[in-house]
């Protein structure tokens, strides 16, 4: 479903969360989607930031490009911020709040506002424990994503046009900014080829 529909991957685990029900119930699988999700953001916007120091580095980076990189930075950790604060805070009180615009959303929050308040025990759950497993879950997908790394060195020394680390982590920081930028288009199709 990940590319399938517009929804920067979320709808696929949306997916994943009602098939594994029979044995995770949802209070529990969709907290821990969000938190994985979450982290997953956290991660690739810390190897973004290190490909941009790196890239700052290495490479004299012309003015017209270091300041939408340095914008682009700073709204996706405001966005992420803001994600953590939310989940931390309660998703019900956003949804109420949200649904007083959109009165058939707001029955809709009301008609399942136990199971809100479920989901929101487990997140906070999640959050207050602040354990080595969570920091770990985060390391490993930036780790993830520094392995790709090395296979954008793979792909190109196997099409003899051999870069080094730097050039290697520069092209993995555009591949991530573009799949970031559209994550809209179903299956980024046309993103991937471009970057």
């Amino acid at each position: 479903f990940n590319f399938a529909i517009p929804s920067a991957s979320l709808g696929g685990d949306a997916v994943r969360t009602l098939m594994i029900k029979k044995t995770i119930p949802l209070k529990d699988g969709i907290p821990s989607v969000l938190i994985d999700k979450t982290f997953e953001y956290i991660g690739s916007t810390v190897f973004l930031m290190i490909c941009f120091f790196l890239g700052l580095l290495s490479a004299s980076l012309p003015d017209s490009l270091t300041i939408p990189l340095l914008t682009g930075l700073g709204v996706t950790t405001v966005g992420i911020v803001l994600l953590v604060f939310v989940q931390s805070r309660g998703v019900t009180r956003t949804l109420w709040r949200v649904s007083r615009f959109i009165p058939r959303f707001r029955r809709w929050v009301k008609s399942r506002e136990e199971q809100l308040r479920e989901i929101d025990a487990n997140l906070q759950l999640l959050y207050s424990r602040r354990s080595s497993k969570a920091f770990m879950a985060g390391f490993f997908h930036l780790f993830s994503r520094l392995i790709g790394t090395m296979e954008v060195l793979i792909v190109l020394w196997v099409l003899k046009a051999p870069v080094n680390l730097a050039q290697a982590m520069r092209i993995s920081a555009v591949v991530t900014a573009g799949n970031t930028a559209f994550f809209v288009l179903p299956g980024q199709l046309g993103v991937m080829e471009s970057a």
